[in-house]
């Protein structure tokens, strides 16, 4: 008997995109002790985020295209290589543009390794697969998607103002 090892899949999957995710967005949490210990802006710090969506974004396309022709795989690997590299190179830091880069380029690649190749490869197991019927597809996009939703996010510690000065 063959085994199907769809739902593997969608679970490894998810477990990178939560890994990924939570980890791009522990910046929030980080943010106040990074500006303390460095002195560098709270602003330039969170630069950092908008350059990892941006990477993100951009990612993806390029992950893709080597998800095609190479397998999820390689790009599974280079993405949690690019994942530690960027956190070890963004702690080690000594000026804003380095962190930028660091974190915003490293991260922002990682995580997009981790989500389009990784919910187009879940949902690949279940076309080939004479055991699945049509919906399965759509329930396996679901379930990886949702680890981006349900990773751990940092509260950032701040609450919501009025709008109107009292």
């Amino acid at each position: 008997m063959e085994r199907h090892y769809g739902w593997v899949v969608v679970a490894v999957g998810a477990l990178m995109g939560c890994i990924g995710m939570g980890s791009m967005f522990s910046l929030a949490v980080f943010l106040d002790p990074i500006a303390i210990e460095t002195g560098w802006s709270r602003a330039g710090i969170s630069a950092s985020m908008t350059v990892a969506f941006l990477a993100m974004g951009a990612g993806a396309f390029g992950w893709g295209w080597v998800s095609d022709r190479h397998g999820p795989r390689i790009v599974g690997i280079a993405g949690g290589l690019l994942l530690g590299t960027g956190l070890v190179l963004a702690s080690r830091a000594t000026s804003l543009p380095a962190f930028q880069l660091a974190y915003g380029l490293f991260l922002g690649a990682a995580v997009g390794a981790f989500f389009a190749p990784m919910m187009a490869t879940a949902s690949a197991c279940w076309v080939s697969s004479d055991q699945s019927p049509p919906r399965m597809r759509s329930r396996t996009s679901g379930a990886a998607a949702r680890s981006r939703s349900t990773s751990p996010r940092p509260n950032s510690g701040t609450r919501p103002t009025s709008m109107r000065s009292t």
